[in-house]
């Protein structure tokens, strides 16, 4: 109350006493004709109106008195209410939850600072607003409006508090996670009054949970897929965490397993032990001393289990120990078996008749009995220790070292060598040698398999001998036979023409003594001519097995100078086209450079051209076509002559170039020759520092090709002139084609 309202109260207050004095001393003439009439008692009237009138306003000031007591403890109350209630505002802005106050219409009481901020709003312009007002001032409550809304509803509903988490997307587009709390608000009749609001951000936490949880499975993951059966347990003894291993090879029922109790546990594995009370003592003396402890327990099914029991520290205080068991009955009957193994294989080294060997460090550690015996030693004790390479032979010992090593350094795998080596008595003898790493007392070593070849290596010799001596049998036996070959041919060769000319002569003799020579001079020039060819071709078959003898002899001389090449060839394709044409056989030429000088034999290269002309003639049936070809690169020159003839055999191609051999052996071949006409070619060509190739295919044709090497000599004498040149080639052609009738 106020200074001003409590002056008027109390003037009032004396206004109203004032008044009722003045009614009681002049009210009424009788009151005034009492008081006339007795003085004494107006004087007593009058005291007690004073007194009345005190009295009242006494009254008056101690009610005034409690009023003003009682407005300052309100007074002093509204202030501690307006304190509470700016702190009660202060921690709501302050919070980062997002809270919201609704009434019953649903329009916005209050909001706090930190939705006002996410949503863009300001701190007055929300108040008395609803859903959709508000929708329309910030575009991302908008969004979420029917989220809030379907939870209103619900939490209405339900009558109480109503909490569920949901998963908002944010202005800036991340996903966010938050426990909403509605709180509905009712008035003493029931009736709705309002709605309170709390969104908390959980994102960060939710994540850190799903991490542990996450963790945790991991964890549990990973007892599940350790070997070993774990139980984890505090200084109570009580279960923390055991995995599914444990209850498996225990066997641990249910009952057991919802003790969570290690005593309990204890109790039912001593059941299965062959020594229960043993490891009963070991486990209690575990718990009493923070170090790792191993005890193999025996079961009584016969497995065996490995258990450890280590320390379960936290800031240097055993907090409790973990327990992990291993079934090890594998690994035992393993062992077992594998000692058993290596007695018997030991039995197999000692028996095995190869010399076995294991060094380490070059030093041999160990040694068979056949190892005694192949290095000639009396005992192992002679040759322990010794260094392996003493025994092999010095022009080899640094290959060796060097493939043990490499060995020992694992840039070589497995191998077989051989090699001699030296034993303790001065023998030398082959041997057979297989070198590995193994594993020997824990180190690396080297294994070396030996075997004696001595006797193999004699019998290798031994059989290769007796191979070399049936190799020459056999080319004795071909050489007999490709001499049989040839003189049957050369017989044939030199009777047919001898014949021919016997069977001229007599015809001679019996047109001279029969008739007038005159008359018959036709026949006697035919028959001559004939005598002429057969005359050339016994010449043609002598020249070549004299030159080809020339050829090995090493007596043939190069008359080398330089030539047009183009000219001889222009020279042979003139002298021997009109023979090849009168076969009724297609003959071309085709010459790519209009002049090619090299040095070489022109007598030769002539030779050659014929040779090759004269077997596309033999072979060239009449209708098909021969064609010679010259052509050049920067180095070589190359003659080719192909042919549309019967071609050569694939498997005739590698010897046709051999002496005396022939296609068709036979002496009702087709063709006459000698077999050596391409030998005697191919070492001509061979002798100009060239080369001669053959292209054919069955039924189709052949095509030789002459590879030259272009060059020219530094001083050269003067050369044959063309037309001498072309004078040999005519008398050439008639000794090359006296064969071919």
């Amino acid at each position: 109350m106020s200074r001003r309202s409590l002056f008027f109260e109390v003037a009032l207050t004396f206004a109203i006493s004032g008044f009722f004095l003045f009614l009681l001393i002049n009210g009424s003439s009788q009151a005034k004709a009492f008081f006339d009439n007795s003085a004494a008692l107006y004087q007593i009237k009058k005291s007690l109106v004073w007194a009345v009138a005190i009295f009242c306003l006494l009254i008056l000031v101690i009610a005034r008195i409690i009023v003003a007591v009682n407005v300052k403890k309100r007074m002093a109350a509204e202030i501690s209410l307006l304190s509470s209630e700016e702190i009660l505002r202060t921690l709501i802005n302050e919070t980062p939850d997002l809270i919201f106050f609704m009434d019953s219409d649903g329009r916005y009481l209050e909001i706090n600072d930190s939705a006002l901020q996410l949503f863009g709003l300001d701190r007055e312009s929300y108040k008395g607003m609803q859903k959709h007002q508000m929708s329309e001032m910030s575009p991302y409550y908008k969004e979420i409006c029917g989220v809030c809304s379907a939870l209103d509803d619900k939490a209405w509903e339900k009558g109480s508090i109503y909490r569920t988490t949901v998963i908002l997307s944010m202005p800036d587009g991340a996903k966010r996670t938050y426990d909403i709390l509605k709180a509905p608000i009712f008035y003493e009749d029931e009736s709705r009054k309002g709605i309170m609001t709390q969104a908390r951000d959980i994102t960060n936490s939710k994540e850190a949970e799903e991490k542990l949880e996450r963790k945790e499975r991991i964890l549990r993951a990973t007892l599940n897929a350790t070997d070993d059966g774990i139980l984890v347990v505090d200084n109570n003894r009580q279960v923390l965490e055991a995995n599914d291993l444990y209850f498996d090879m225990w066997n641990i029922p249910w009952d057991i397993y919802n003790l969570n109790n290690e005593i309990a546990n204890l109790k039912y594995v001593k059941t299965q032990l062959v020594d229960p009370d043993t490891f009963e003592a070991w486990v209690n003396f575990t718990y009493e001393l923070p170090v790792t402890e191993h005890y193999k327990a025996q079961l009584l099914n016969g497995r065996i289990y490995d258990v450890f029991s280590t320390p379960l520290m936290d800031k240097g205080y055993m907090i409790g120990r973990v327990w992990s068991f291993r079934d090890i009955t594998a690994r035992i009957n393993a062992e077992e078996e594998l000692q058993k193994s290596e007695e018997r294989y030991r039995t197999l080294v000692e028996l095995s008749p190869d010399a076995i060997f294991v060094s380490m460090k070059g030093k041999n550690v160990f040694t068979n009995m056949a190892g005694v015996k192949i290095l000639g030693a009396s005992s192992r004790e002679d040759i322990y220790q010794r260094d392996i390479l003493d025994f092999i032979q010095l022009d080899i010992k640094a290959l060796t070292e060097q493939h043990i090593d490499g060995i020992i350094n694992g840039e070589e795998v497995l191998s077989m060598t051989e090699q001699k080596i030296n034993r303790l008595d001065g023998k030398s003898i082959d041997i057979e040698v297989v070198c590995s790493m193994v594993p020997y007392r824990g180190e690396n070593a080297v294994m070396s398999v030996v075997r004696d070849i001595s006797e193999r290596k004699r019998n290798e010799e031994l059989k290769y001998k007796i191979d070399e001596n049936m190799k020459l049998v056999r080319e004795t036996l071909e050489y007999d036979k490709i001499k049989t070959e040839f003189f049957a041919n050369i017989s044939h060769e030199v009777k047919t023409p001898l014949n021919i000319i016997i069977g001229t002569l007599q015809l001679f003799e019996l047109i001279m003594n029969g008739q007038n020579i005159e008359e018959s001079f036709d026949k006697l020039a035919k028959y001559t001519s004939i005598m002429r060819q057969n005359c050339f071709r016994l010449l043609r078959m002598l020249s070549n097995l004299i030159y080809i003898t020339e050829i090995d002899s090493g007596f043939v001389e190069m008359h080398v100078h330089n030539h047009d090449l183009v000219q001889i060839v222009k020279n042979i394709t003139a002298a021997a086209g009109r023979f090849v044409e009168s076969k009724g056989i297609q003959f071309d030429t085709s010459i790519e450079p209009v002049s090619l000088e090299t040095a070489c034999d022109s007598e030769k290269i002539e030779r050659i051209l014929l040779n090759l002309l004269s077997n596309a003639v033999k072979f060239t049936e009449e209708g098909s076509k021969i064609r010679i070809s010259l052509y050049s690169n920067n180095h070589y020159a190359y003659i080719s002559v192909k042919d549309t003839g019967i071609g050569i055999p694939d498997e005739m191609k590698e010897m046709i170039f051999q002496r005396f051999r022939q296609v068709d052996k036979s002496f009702t071949r087709k063709c006459e020759g000698s077999g050596i006409g391409l030998s005697m070619v191919k070492s001509l060509v061979e002798m100009h520092g060239g080369s001669i190739s053959v292209n054919s295919e069955y039924g189709k044709g052949s095509e030789f090709i002459i590879k030259l090497p272009l060059w020219l000599m530094d001083s050269d004498e003067i050369a044959m002139t063309a037309e001498e040149t072309a004078n040999s080639c005519l008398d050439m052609v008639s000794i090359e084609f006296s064969d071919i009738y």
